[in-house]
Formats: structure tokens, C-alpha cells, sequence
């Protein structure tokens, strides 16, 4: 937060044990349901979606193994440049550490600066390609990063 109370930048992060199959059977459950819902919009895209979300997420839970997850990093575009985003992954890392948490992961879309946790340290795991945005070209869409805590 700034002198008038803004807030600059956030993290939202799962600090503890790795996520079980059970566990994450459940989100996969609560997004498939959603999605017939038509929560997510059209129906057929929104199915479409998932279904390669659900195919290229196990890449992230199976490849990459890690004990705690960065969910959410945001820096207000006022605070960009000045270190902020830095400063909160380092004290994660921190918090971390003092939990006995050793291996974090991440994923990020490609139009993001993903570039910031090339420059931290984190090891690109692997790109999830989709056909996301426009159909019938496959683009990487997202990239999967874990760092040693």
C-alpha cells in the first residue's frame, strides 16, 4: 500500500502440502461443472477449453513437482518498474522457507511479463500449447515455472 492507501501489489500463493490427485479431481470436477453450466459462456467453447486445460494440466501437477503454489502475482501498472513484484516473491520465498516448503511452482500466461521470473531464477518446466485464441493455430499459452525456495 502507498501513502493514500492503495493497494500496489498482491500475491495470492497455497503454502503447504502438495496437491493430492483427490484434491485436485475435485477442482477439475467443480470446472467441468461450471462449464456445462455455462458459467464460462458458450457451452462448446467453454467445453472445448477444458478439455485441453484438463489434458495439459497434468503437465504442471505431474512433471513439475513442487509443495507450494503462486496462484496470483499483480502489480499495480503505478508501482511497475520499482521493484514491488520483487520484493513479494522474495518474501513468499521467505515464508517459505521458514515453513519447511522447498520446491514452489507457477504458471503464467505468455502475454504476461513472464520474462520477471525468467530474470528470478525460476525454471521454465514446460509451455502448455492451445488453440486458444484462434482456432486452428496452436500458440504456447502458458509456461510452468518452479523455483527452489
Amino acid at each position: 500500500m502507498n501513502e493514500k492507501d492503495q493497494i500496489l501489489g498482491l500475491i495470492f500463493a497455497e503454502m503447504g502440502k502438495k496437491k493430492t490427485k483427490l484434491k485436485m479431481l475435485h477442482l477439475h470436477a467443480k470446472i467441468l461443472l461450471s462449464t456445462i453450466k455455462g458459467d464460462f459462456g458458450n457451452r462448446l467453447t467453454a467445453l472445448s477449453f477444458f478439455r485441453l486445460y484438463e489434458k495439459d494440466c497434468h503437465t504442471l501437477y505431474s512433471e513439475a513437482d513442487f509443495e507450494s503454489e503462486v496462484y496470483l502475482l499483480m502489480v499495480s501498472p503505478l508501482a511497475k518498474g520499482h521493484g514491488l513484484g520483487k520484493s513479494l516473491i522474495k518474501q513468499y520465498l521467505n515464508d517459505c522457507r521458514e515453513q519447511g516448503i522447498k520446491k514452489i511452482g507457477l504458471q503464467t500466461a505468455t502475454d504476461c511479463d513472464y520474462h520477471f521470473y525468467d530474470h528470478l531464477g525460476f525454471k521454465r518446466e514446460s509451455a502448455i500449447s492451445t488453440e486458444l485464441y484462434e482456432e486452428g493455430k496452436e500458440d504456447e499459452n502458458f509456461f510452468i515455472y518452479t523455483k527452489e525456495a
